[in-house]
């Protein structure tokens, strides 16, 4: 099966050890978003309209998301994996690294998850959900799951993301100042706030 990894980011410098670290698993596609309506999910549909006659999956995750582990063999009886995240904040650092990954070493197991789904059979989709229009949707287990909200119940050690969220102080900071990809404006911390922040964090 011929996979495409996916993402859509805003003005992210993140993209290359995105590449580097995801580019084993399946062919890489980005786009960095503008301010349109719904930015995230018209990025991902003009991505599936690229590749739909070239690929047979697509795994749409974000800037900041490494797939680890293996992906498993998928029988022509499914059409949807979610697959689970394992979320990473600043663990006290002030400067983001070069590249997280390894880094970090106590995340927070949310079971938020993306979907690796199978292109043909994809109707809709979401940040963290995707609906098909014929085969099952599973875990990372093979294991038949719900197919809607944002957190399913079982993650799997063998195949799943590592997400670093918040890597340090200042990737806090930067991705305030550029604001979510959801969002038109920016949000800027106040002095009190990013004193607290770093009070939190156990930064001088």
């Amino acid at each position: 099966m011929k996979i495409a990894i996916a993402c859509v980011t805003k003005n992210s410098n993140q993209i290359p050890n995105w590449v580097k670290r995801n580019s084993a698993f399946g062919e890489c596609f980005y786009e960095i978003s503008g301010n349109e309506h719904n930015p995230k999910n018209s990025g991902f549909s003009r991505i599936i309209n690229l590749i739909k006659n070239t690929h047979d999956w697509i795994f749409m995750i974000d800037d900041d998301e490494y797939i680890v582990g293996q992906i498993p063999h998928i029988s022509d009886d499914i059409s949807c994996v979610r697959v689970c995240s394992k979320t990473f904040g600043p663990e006290g650092r002030r400067h983001t690294p070069e590249d997280p990954f390894g880094l970090y070493n106590n995340p927070i197991e949310d079971k938020l998850t993306k979907c690796l789904v199978r292109i043909k059979h994809l109707r809709s989709f979401d940040s963290h959900w995707a609906e098909v229009i014929a085969g099952k949707t599973v875990n990372s287990k093979l294991e038949e799951c719900k197919t809607d909200g944002a957190r399913i119940t079982y993650c799997d050690d063998n195949f799943y993301l590592n997400h670093y969220k918040l890597q340090s102080y200042d990737d806090l900071i930067r991705k305030s100042n550029r604001g979510s990809i959801h969002q038109k404006d920016k949000y800027t911390f106040s002095k009190a706030q990013l004193e607290t922040i770093r009070l939190i964090m156990g930064l001088e």
